[in-house]
Protein backbone atom coordinates (compact mmCIF):
# COMPACT_ATOMS: atom_id res chain seq x y z
CA UNK A 1 0.00 0.00 0.00
CA UNK A 2 1.36 3.44 -0.92
CA UNK A 3 1.67 6.07 1.71
CA UNK A 4 0.38 9.46 0.72
CA UNK A 5 2.97 12.21 0.94
CA UNK A 6 2.17 15.88 0.81
CA UNK A 7 4.33 18.88 0.20
CA UNK A 8 4.21 21.06 3.33
CA UNK A 9 4.45 24.23 1.23
CA UNK A 10 1.35 23.47 -0.81
CA UNK A 11 -0.81 21.78 1.81
CA UNK A 12 -3.95 23.75 2.62
CA UNK A 13 -4.08 24.69 6.26
CA UNK A 14 -7.07 26.71 7.38
CA UNK A 15 -6.52 29.60 9.75
CA UNK A 16 -6.49 28.55 13.37
CA UNK A 17 -8.89 30.28 15.71
CA UNK A 18 -8.86 30.62 19.46
CA UNK A 19 -5.79 31.02 21.64
CA UNK A 20 -3.44 29.68 18.92
CA UNK A 21 -4.52 32.26 16.32
CA UNK A 22 -1.73 34.80 17.09
CA UNK A 23 0.92 32.07 16.89
CA UNK A 24 -0.52 30.76 13.62
CA UNK A 25 -0.61 34.27 12.14
CA UNK A 26 3.02 34.83 13.14
CA UNK A 27 4.14 31.53 11.63
CA UNK A 28 2.24 32.28 8.41
CA UNK A 29 3.98 35.65 8.14
CA UNK A 30 7.43 34.12 8.70
CA UNK A 31 7.25 31.10 6.42
CA UNK A 32 6.63 31.88 2.76
CA UNK A 33 4.06 29.71 1.00
CA UNK A 34 4.70 28.47 -2.51
CA UNK A 35 2.07 30.88 -3.85
CA UNK A 36 3.82 33.90 -2.30
CA UNK A 37 7.19 32.61 -3.43
CA UNK A 38 6.03 32.14 -7.01
CA UNK A 39 4.47 35.65 -6.92
CA UNK A 40 7.85 37.13 -6.01
CA UNK A 41 9.63 34.97 -8.58
CA UNK A 42 7.15 36.02 -11.27
CA UNK A 43 7.59 39.69 -10.38
CA UNK A 44 11.37 39.34 -10.50
CA UNK A 45 11.23 37.71 -13.93
CA UNK A 46 8.85 40.34 -15.34
CA UNK A 47 10.91 43.28 -14.10
CA UNK A 48 14.22 41.46 -14.63
CA UNK A 49 15.35 41.92 -11.02
CA UNK A 50 17.86 39.71 -9.28
CA UNK A 51 17.82 38.92 -5.57
CA UNK A 52 20.94 41.08 -5.26
CA UNK A 53 19.12 44.10 -6.70
CA UNK A 54 16.17 44.19 -4.29
CA UNK A 55 15.26 42.11 -1.25
CA UNK A 56 12.09 40.02 -1.05
CA UNK A 57 10.73 42.40 1.58
CA UNK A 58 11.36 45.47 -0.59
CA UNK A 59 9.80 43.73 -3.59
CA UNK A 60 6.74 42.74 -1.53
CA UNK A 61 6.33 46.36 -0.38
CA UNK A 62 6.64 47.63 -3.96
CA UNK A 63 4.10 45.07 -5.20
CA UNK A 64 1.67 46.02 -2.43
CA UNK A 65 2.03 49.74 -3.21
CA UNK A 66 1.60 49.07 -6.92
CA UNK A 67 -1.54 46.99 -6.26
CA UNK A 68 -2.92 49.84 -4.12
CA UNK A 69 -2.37 52.29 -6.99
CA UNK A 70 -4.02 49.95 -9.49
CA UNK A 71 -7.05 49.51 -7.20
CA UNK A 72 -7.29 53.29 -6.70
CA UNK A 73 -7.02 54.05 -10.42
CA UNK A 74 -9.62 51.42 -11.25
CA UNK A 75 -12.00 52.79 -8.60
CA UNK A 76 -11.55 56.32 -9.98
CA UNK A 77 -12.27 55.11 -13.49
CA UNK A 78 -15.37 53.23 -12.32
CA UNK A 79 -16.59 56.31 -10.41
CA UNK A 80 -16.27 58.31 -13.62
CA UNK A 81 -17.96 55.70 -15.82
CA UNK A 82 -20.77 54.67 -13.44
CA UNK A 83 -21.87 58.14 -12.30
CA UNK A 84 -20.19 58.19 -8.90
CA UNK A 85 -20.37 54.46 -8.14
CA UNK A 86 -17.81 51.70 -8.32
CA UNK A 87 -18.63 48.40 -9.98
CA UNK A 88 -18.76 46.80 -6.53
CA UNK A 89 -21.33 49.37 -5.44
CA UNK A 90 -23.35 48.79 -8.59
CA UNK A 91 -23.39 45.06 -7.85
CA UNK A 92 -24.27 45.64 -4.18
CA UNK A 93 -20.95 44.33 -2.86
CA UNK A 94 -19.98 47.46 -0.93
Amino acid sequence: MQSQQTNPQTTFRPNVSGPLAPIDATLNSIFVTSLEESRLQKARSIVKLSAATISDEELEIALTEFQHLIDYWLDQFELHIFDGNTLGQMLGQH
